[in-house]
C-alpha cells in the first residue's frame, strides 16, 4: 500500500498538486534496535521547502537544506539563506583586487563543491551563524548514518545525473546507480530519510536487495515525487556531508579561504599561524584528512611566545572541525600551532580554468581560485625548525598530497587536482563575545 505525505507536503506550502507516492508516514516504522527500519524528517515535521534551482546552484541548494535541518533537528529554529547570495559570497574573489578565494564570471552556472560550501559558510556564515562542524560519512556504516539524520538532521549527497535520472514505477519515483563512480558525480542532492523495506523490484535496474533512501531535490515541487525520490542502497554513497552551524561565535578570521591541498613531513606535520586581532578566542577550526585522527591545538602569546592553553582532540571522520578551547581566551597578538598526526591541510596555490570548450552557457567562461601568503604569517615546523611558509622553495621542502577531503569530488572537470605550493595552512580562529 502506497503511503501518502501530500497533505504534510501542503502544509509545509511545499506546493504538491499530484499524489505523493511513497514519500510517506515512514517514522512509524518497525523498530530494528534503536535506528526505525523507516523514518522521514519530513513526516516529524521538519520541512525545508523544494526549490527549483536555477542554473547549476544545487550544490548551493544542497548546502542551505542541510544547514537548516540542521538547526531544525538541534535547536528548533530556522533561517532564511539566500540562494543567489551564498553563490555570490561563495564566488566573492577578485585577483586583481586582491581578494582570495573562488571566483568565476559565470558562478550560477558552473556549479559547486561541498568544499565551496564550508569555505563560504565557515568565513561568512549566515544570519549570525557559522558553520562548525562537516563531516564525511561516505565510508560510515548505513546505521551510523541513519542515526545522524534523526540525531542532526539531512545529509548533504553527490549523484550522477543522466539519462536515468529518475524512473517512476508503480507511482514512486526511483533512482538506481549501483556502478556510479566519483568522477562522475554532477549534482548534489539531499537525504532526508530512508526505508530499509522499499521493494528492489521498485528500481529500473531492479536492485540487489530492498532498502532506499529518500532524497530531496531542487528540481521544483513537479520533479519526481513532489519533489522527492527514493535512491535505492545499491547507489555508492559520494561525499555524504553534514553542514553544522552554531550562532556561539561572533567572528571568524583565517588567511585561507578553503583547503585544497595537504602538505605533509615525516612523522606527522605541525603547522603555525601568527595572528594581531584583539578580542576572545572561543575556538579553533581546521581540517582532518582521514578518519580517526587525533590534532591538538596551542595557542601561545605573541609570536610563538608563552604557552597560553593547549587542546587535544579526536574527531572520528575526516572532514571540517571545531576544537573549542576549555576557557575562552583573551587575546592580542598570538600564535595558533596545530599538530597534525598525518599532513597539514592547506589552502593550494592559485589556478584558473578556461570552460569555453565545454560549449553553451560555457562559452566565454572561466573560473579559479586565488590563493596568496604574506611574510610572517604562516609557519610549518620541519625538523626542529620552524620556515616561514612564504619561504621561496618550499615546495622542496613538503610533500604535497590531494586526498585531504572526500568531500572535494571534481564536480564538473574544473577543479584542480594538483598544487605544488601549500601556502597558508587552515587554521580558522572563531571568536566569542
Amino acid at each position: 500500500m502506497n503511503r501518502k505525505l501530500s497533505s504534510i507536503l501542503a502544509a509545509a506550502v511545499l506546493l504538491c498538486t499530484t499524489s505523493c507516492g511513497r514519500v510517506a508516514d515512514l517514522a512509524s516504522g518497525e523498530s530494528s534496535g534503536s535506528i526505525p527500519d523507516s523514518y522521514s524528517l519530513i513526516e516529524e515535521g521538519y520541512v525545508v521547502p523544494v526549490v527549483n534551482q536555477a542554473h547549476g546552484t544545487c550544490w548551493a541548494n544542497t548546502g542551505a537544506q542541510v544547514m537548516r535541518y540542521d538547526l531544525m533537528v538541534t535547536s528548533g529554529t530556522d533561517i532564511d539563506i539566500n540562494i543567489n547570495e551564498f553563490v555570490r559570497l561563495s564566488f566573492s574573489a577578485d585577483p586583481e583586487e586582491g581578494r582570495e578565494g573562488y571566483y568565476s564570471n559565470n558562478g550560477p552556472d558552473i556549479g559547486g563543491t561541498q568544499q565551496m560550501i564550508v569555505a563560504t559558510a565557515t568565513g561568512y556564515g549566515f544570519d549570525g551563524y557559522f558553520l562548525t562542524e562537516a563531516n564525511d560519512y561516505s565510508a560510515a556504516p548505513r546505521e551510523v548514518i541513519q542515526e545522524t539524520i534523526m540525531t542532526r538532521g539531512a545529509l548533504s549527497l553527490d549523484i550522477t545525473v543522466d539519462e536515468n535520472y529518475i524512473r517512476s514505477i508503480r507511482n514512486n519515483a526511483t533512482l538506481n546507480i549501483p556502478d556510479e563512480k566519483l568522477e562522475e558525480v554532477n549534482h548534489g542532492v539531499t537525504i532526508v530519510g530512508w526505508d530499509n523495506n522499499f521493494s528492489a523490484d521498485e528500481f529500473d535496474p531492479p536492485a540487489s536487495g530492498n532498502g532506499a533512501w529518500l532524497i530531496q531535490d531542487s528540481q521544483g515541487p513537479n520533479f519526481g515525487d513532489g519533489g522527492f525520490y527514493w535512491l535505492s542502497y545499491d547507489t555508492p554513497v559520494f561525499a555524504l556531508c553534514d553542514f553544522q552551524l552554531s550562532n556561539d561565535y561572533t567572528e571568524v578570521i583565517a588567511y585561507d579561504n578553503g583547503v585544497n591541498a595537504t602538505a605533509c613531513t615525516e612523522g606527522g606535520t605541525t603547522v603555525a599561524s601568527v595572528y594581531d586581532h584583539a578580542g576572545t578566542v572561543g575556538a579553533v577550526g581546521t581540517y582532518t584528512s582521514g578518519p580517526d585522527q587525533t590534532i591538538t591545538v596551542e595557542i601561545y602569546d605573541g609570536e610563538f611566545g608563552e604557552l597560553l592553553c593547549s587542546k587535544e582532540q579526536t574527531f572520528e571522520y575526516t572532514g571540517y572541525h571545531t576544537v573549542v578551547l576549555d576557557e575562552p581566551l583573551d587575546v592580542t597578538s598570538y600564535t595558533v600551532v596545530i599538530h597534525y598526526p598525518e599532513g597539514a591541510p592547506v589552502e593550494g596555490e592559485s589556478y584558473e580554468v578556461d570552460l569555453s570548450p565545454l560549449g553553451g552557457t560555457f562559452s566565454g567562461t572561466y573560473a579559479g581560485y586565488y590563493a596568496t601568503i604574506e611574510e610572517g604569517q604562516s609557519y610549518i615546523l620541519i625538523g626542529d625548525d620552524w620556515v616561514d611558509m612564504s619561504t621561496e622553495g618550499i615546495e622542496d621542502m613538503v610533500e604535497m598530497r590531494f586526498d585531504t577531503l572526500s568531500l572535494m569530488p571534481d564536480d564538473g572537470g574544473y577543479m584542480p587536482h594538483f598544487s605544488v605550493i601549500p601556502n597558508n595552512p587552515c587554521i580558522k580562529v572563531m571568536y566569542v563575545g
